[in-house]
């Protein structure tokens, strides 16, 4: 799995990161994802739950809040609870909920698992 992901290319450069699939079903997926220090892209889906496993590294994750820029998302979120995550954690993210890495501490690592609304 470190190799596909050592070997992932992001249409976005560095904004989305690495990622590779593991497994996609019933409109959900399985990913692990890598990003590193440097602008981030906040995200919003409304039509999904998504669970952060972190694996490796850390950094700062902001979520909640608003997008003050959709069409710049590495403009980042205003408002929003900042918290910091490393290895060993888990973040749930409802839908609709905008969620960002206002930093991070060289890389970080998680597998993402994301539930489709029904």
């Amino acid at each position: 799995m470190r190799a596909e992901l050592d070997r992932s290319k992001p249409e976005l450069g560095i904004v989305a990161g690495q990622s590779t699939q593991v497994v996609e079903a019933g409109g959900g997926r399985i990913m692990v994802r890598r990003r590193v220090a440097g602008p981030n892209n906040a995200s919003v889906h409304d039509d999904a739950t998504e669970v952060y496993q972190f694996v490796a590294g850390g950094g700062t994750l902001v979520t909640g809040g608003t997008m003050p820029d959709e069409k710049d998302r590495t403009a980042g979120i205003k408002g929003g609870v900042s918290q910091k995550v490393q290895a060993g954690d888990f973040v749930v993210l409802p839908p609709g909920t905008p969620h960002w890495f206002s930093q991070i501490d060289g890389s970080v690592t998680y597998v993402e698992t994301r539930f489709p609304v029904k």
